[in-house]
């Protein structure tokens, strides 16, 4: 089944419309999202459950982890953060800040 899939071209057209839709998340949460949503579906299937849709139940539930992605993690972050890479290394420094790391650099 997971083969199938994935040379359909299915689990990344998945991760695509996932990725339009939760834009603000890494790609790499999508794809843990799709491929837990397709290890749920392999589960239910192997307990004895019938899936109607099977790309039905793979958007519903990696839909699912997505929201959990967002909520457990991403949801808390703020647009004032700063990418540590681009303040300058002595811009928090004081003037004796500066003094001590010249002196440790010597």
């Amino acid at each position: 089944m997971v083969e199938a899939l994935a040379t359909s071209g299915f689990l990344d057209g998945l991760v695509r419309r996932l990725e339009s839709k939760w834009g603000k998340l890494p790609r790499m949460d999508i794809e843990e999202s799709v491929a837990k949503a397709v290890d749920s579906a392999y589960d239910a299937v192997t307990q004895g459950r019938s899936i109607r849709s099977l790309g039905a139940w793979l958007w519903k539930a990696a839909d699912n982890q997505a929201n959990h992605h967002w909520r457990d993690d991403h949801s808390f972050r703020t647009a004032d953060e700063v990418d540590i890479d681009e303040i300058p290394d002595d811009a928090a420094l004081t003037d004796g800040g500066r003094l001590y790391q010249e002196e440790l650099a010597d």
